[in-house]
């Protein structure tokens, strides 16, 4: 598999993160797709285990962890194995794509499929950062809170009124065409943020993952990061991958790890991100595996612009044939 001619327009495969696993999810994929099944096959051999049923069937419980537990659970490695499993499928029936990126925990997914780390390694990294970053939750419970409508200037209200009553709250991700705002926010620290929020009249929730990843509360896991690749075998990506800390590019193995680390305790850039691969030439915006990445609604895209589903069997078979006739002109 190489990279497509400069002449096509440009592909990027966009990994999701926590958030978007669900119980049934890649099960029409598996029907539907002997490439898919075989893919999954192959990264569960590597693995020593099976999570296709965890996919499949659940329980909930091993999707959606409780949120101040430190029980093991598999709802990153799900959603990574089935990502995986589809963009190699695509890659190999069509042809590499310009560009990689993964939102949130994704992009640990977005770098192994672009070659900077196995896949075992991969999986084996988020499997002890998310076990990690339970056991900082259990010992600091804290969450990520998704506010609806306050857009910049409103957002910028919440984390000084917060800061004024002695709570610790930080932006996360915020999508400014959405009037998005991602909080992340110490558990006891709730009440307050809620009153605020009762004030203007915005709607909030509180994610079902444990955590206020991508917040200074969880600084100490980024040191802890390196020490989990010490023993993968890195190298430089066969593509440029897009990272969360500064919605950059990068090609050099090192600087790689360095922004997956810092990843996890600073804010997502996703939105400048997505911008930054428009400017980069990007038409074609494939969203690998469960959940919609809402790419359309995040950033105004060019009329030359779209943005293609694989998260069930007729969404992947028209991104199948898109990518196909793509790669023939």
């Amino acid at each position: 598999m190489s990279p497509p001619p400069s002449n096509l327009k440009k592909v990027a495969f966009l990994f999701p993160g926590t958030g978007s696993q669900h119980i049934g999810m890649g099960a029409g994929l598996w029907a539907e797709y002997p490439e898919i099944r075989k893919n999954i096959s192959l990264l569960e051999s590597r693995l020593g285990y099976e999570l296709k049923n965890y996919m499949f069937h659940g329980p909930d419980a091993a999707l959606f962890p409780g949120l101040f537990s430190d029980i093991p659970t598999v709802f990153a490695e799900t959603t990574a194995v089935l990502g995986l499993a589809i963009a190699k499928s695509l890659a190999e029936k069509t042809s590499f794509p310009d560009f990689a990126a993964g939102r949130s925990f994704g992009e640990f997914t977005a770098s192994s499929f672009a070659g900077f780390f196995s896949p075992l390694d991969c999986i084996n990294a988020i499997k002890k950062t998310i076990r990690e970053g339970q056991k900082i939750c259990v010992r600091n419970p804290s969450s990520l809170v998704t506010v609806y409508g306050p857009g910049k200037p409103g957002t910028a209200w919440l984390l000084k009124e917060m800061k004024k009553a002695g709570h610790s709250c930080e932006l996360a991700i915020f999508y400014e065409r959405l009037k998005v705002s991602v909080l992340g926010t110490e558990r006891k620290s709730l009440d307050t943020l809620r009153k605020l929020l009762a004030k203007k009249g915005w709607r909030s929730s509180v994610s079902r993952e444990p955590g206020a990843f991508h917040t200074s509360l969880f600084r100490d896991l980024s040191s802890d990061i390196p020490l989990f690749l010490e023993k993968a075998a890195l190298s430089d990506p066969k593509i440029p991958v897009f990272l969360n800390c500064d919605a950059e590019k990068c090609s050099r193995k090192k600087a790689l790890a360095s922004k997956i680390a810092l990843g996890v305790s600073k804010r997502v850039y996703w939105q400048e991100t997505l911008e930054n691969m428009l400017a980069a030439g990007v038409r074609v915006f494939v969203e690998i595996g469960p959940g919609i990445m809402l790419t359309e609604f995040i950033c105004e895209l060019p009329r030359d612009a779209v943005a293609l589903k694989t998260d069930n069997a007729a969404n992947f078979a028209g991104t199948l044939d898109f990518l196909k006739k793509n790669a023939k002109k």
